[in-house]
C-alpha cells in the first residue's frame, strides 16, 4: 500500500493444473476505499477463491473500480479506486 500516492499493488502467485508459479500484480491508482479484515471466519486465508470487479462510469472520462477479492479464509479485501491494472510474468512454465 503506498498511502501518499493513493496506490495499491497485490502481488500474486498464481498455480492451475498446466501453469505454475507465475507472478502476478494487481496494481489500482487513485484508491478511495481499502479494507482488509482479519476475521478468519473459516480458519487461516492461503489462497484466492474468487476474485470480482464493478466498474462505475461516473463520467465520460471518469470511473471507478471496486474489486473483491475473497480469501478461503472467508475473508474480502475491497478496493475502491479510479484505475486498475494486471500484469503477469511473461516466463511462464508449462507442465504439460
Amino acid at each position: 500500500c503506498d498511502y501518499r500516492n493513493y496506490a495499491v499493488h497485490i502481488h500474486l502467485m498464481l498455480d492451475s493444473p498446466r501453469i505454475s508459479n507465475v507472478k502476478a500484480q494487481i496494481s489500482l491508482f487513485g484508491v478511495k476505499l481499502l479494507n482488509v479484515p482479519i476475521d478468519e471466519p473459516w480458519g487461516a486465508g492461503i489462497y484466492i477463491n474468487e476474485i470480482s470487479y464493478y466498474i462505475e462510469e461516473i463520467q465520460t472520462q471518469y470511473s471507478l473500480f471496486d474489486l473483491r477479492i475473497l480469501l478461503n479464509s472467508g475473508d474480502e479485501i475491497l478496493v475502491t479506486a479510479n484505475n486498475l491494472y494486471y500484469t503477469e510474468e511473461s516466463n511462464l512454465e508449462d507442465k504439460s
